[in-house]
């Protein structure tokens, strides 16, 4: 299973993801969407392929985050038709609790921009603390959902699951 934006994803039919093995293979395999969450702008999705050996991102609960803690964005920034694969970029948490809707994000001041929307955000210690959503149309001002909101669709998605199983 892999996480993502709801945006990423709204509407597509046909979902490709590439996932890089620690020894440096990189596998495309198709994906579905098992859940979307429009609001949270967070989707789940299970990939149809073997993923031995990859291993899977540590997500914690970013309740203790605090502004001007490190941070590093990985993504896929596209410059017109040319990605940029496997980007890093690094920066401070500038805020937390930002209002946009009815979300609550993480502002960020790790360079982000389209192609970074779905990637983690990682703190100090390799930790997944949140993930991009979306940039400002100003420099170095990013957003994030954080992870405690991910847990927390993880959670609540898992519960209607394990219901309809019944």
């Amino acid at each position: 299973r892999m996480l993502t934006n709801h945006h990423v994803v709204n509407g597509a039919t046909n979902l490709t993801v590439k996932i890089k093995s620690p020894d440096g293979i990189e596998r495309s395999m198709s994906a579905r969407v098992l859940v979307s969450d429009a609001l949270r702008d967070v989707a789940l999705l299970l990939v149809d392929g073997d993923v031995a050996g990859v291993e899977p991102l540590v997500l914690v609960n970013s309740e203790a985050v605090e502004p001007g803690d490190k941070v590093v964005a990985i993504g896929n920034p596209g410059i017109g038709t040319r990605v940029l694969m496997h980007t890093t970029t690094e920066g401070i948490i500038s805020g937390k609790n930002r209002s946009m809707g009815a979300k609550s994000l993480f502002q960020i001041s790790a360079a982000v921009n389209p192609g970074n929307s779905g990637g983690p955000l990682f703190n100090k210690y390799g930790q997944v603390i949140g993930m991009v959503t979306m940039k400002a149309s100003l420099e170095n001002v990013g957003f994030a959902v954080p992870s405690s909101d991910l847990l927390q669709f993880l959670k609540d998605e898992g519960l209607k699951f394990a219901e309809r199983q019944t």
